[in-house]
């Protein structure tokens, strides 16, 4: 599987966005999933739990057919994944794990 590369910035977002949900729903754990639309606004749309993988990683617990491809869900731990594949229809095929471009 290869590895997903986002921007900085962009992974700076996300998690100002989840950052916000988590404060203003009072979440603590799991995933915090977010869009981002077509203007660039990060838009958190929902919520998962999660399942540790690894010693070091979460997997989102959601299906990724629930999500339009190109979803991230953003774990507590900081662990980010991508829903891809499939259509705006059928939704995502799979996560995939996201890294940052240096």
């Amino acid at each position: 599987m290869s590895r997903l590369l986002i921007s900085k910035e962009r992974r700076a977002l996300i998690g100002e966005a989840a950052d916000k949900w988590r404060r203003e729903n009072r979440e603590q754990g799991g995933a915090v999933i977010v869009e981002i639309d077509d203007r660039g606004m990060v838009l958190p749309v929902g919520w998962c739990m999660v399942q540790k993988v690894a010693i070091y990683m979460d997997f989102p617990l959601t299906l990724a057919a629930s999500w339009v491809p190109g979803t991230y869900a953003l774990s507590v731990n900081g662990d980010l994944w991508k829903a891809t594949g499939g259509d705006f229809y059928s939704g995502a095929k799979r996560w995939e794990p996201v890294g940052v471009s240096l």
